[in-house]
């Protein structure tokens, strides 16, 4: 398992959840070169002003293009199932201005 550091300081190890997001080829390798996930506040449904990283649970589907990863953060709580959000500020999960930020490692991608 690899271990994360950052601003943040050290957050331990990962845990061997997986997550995925749809992405192009462009975000997929932003994100793999700042093993950084960005996200804004929610603007269809479940509408907030709350900046949030957003993704799905599980592997990343055999047909679907995007990427898959793993971070040491553990998502919200009390959230739908088979989505994952990370809102802050709290421990691992850094905001600045209008977008939340947690570190994550990619283990697939597919673009």
């Amino acid at each position: 398992m690899r271990r994360i550091t950052r601003r943040w300081g050290s957050l331990g190890e990962l845990t061997g959840r997986f997550f995925w997001r749809f992405a192009k080829l462009e975000e997929i390798m932003l994100v793999r070169t700042s093993n950084e996930l960005w996200g804004q506040p929610m603007r269809n449904t479940f509408c907030s002003d709350t900046p949030k990283v957003k993704a799905f649970t599980g592997r990343l589907p055999a047909h679907q293009l995007g990427f898959e990863f793993q971070t040491i953060v553990p998502p919200d709580q009390n959230i739908p199932p088979g989505v994952a959000y990370w809102s802050g500020p709290r421990l691992g999960v850094v905001v600045e201005e209008k977008w939340a930020k947690i570190r994550v490692i990619v283990t697939r991608q597919r673009a």
